[in-house]
């Protein structure tokens, strides 16, 4: 978010989502670690459906700032943007 000079509609929907996400983490991974039953199951999933879409979104971003027509980085850092935005999306697809 330092990156982008400016917040439009979209990328500020997407920061509140991530910023809810995170908060939400510590709870999901307590009741991983304190769940022993098919519940547990069900927390897993949605602990791991949690980190995905916090990826995603980073890859959103990284997306945004690695775009060649908004020159929102130097020409010598977008492939360094797009390199981080693949790996963002790999794992979200491995979450």
């Amino acid at each position: 978010m330092s990156v982008l000079p400016v917040e439009t509609s979209g990328t500020r929907s997407l920061n509140i989502a991530l910023l809810f996400l995170v908060a939400l983490e510590p709870y999901l991974f307590n009741l991983l670690t304190n769940t022993m039953s098919f519940s547990g199951d069900v927390v897993s999933a949605a602990f791991a459906a949690d980190l995905g879409t916090i990826y995603a979104i980073l890859a959103a971003f990284n997306n945004t700032v690695s775009s060649e027509k908004r020159a929102l980085v130097g020409l010598d850092k977008i492939p360094d943007y797009r390199f981080l935005r693949n790996m963002e999306i790999l794992a979200a697809a491995i979450f």
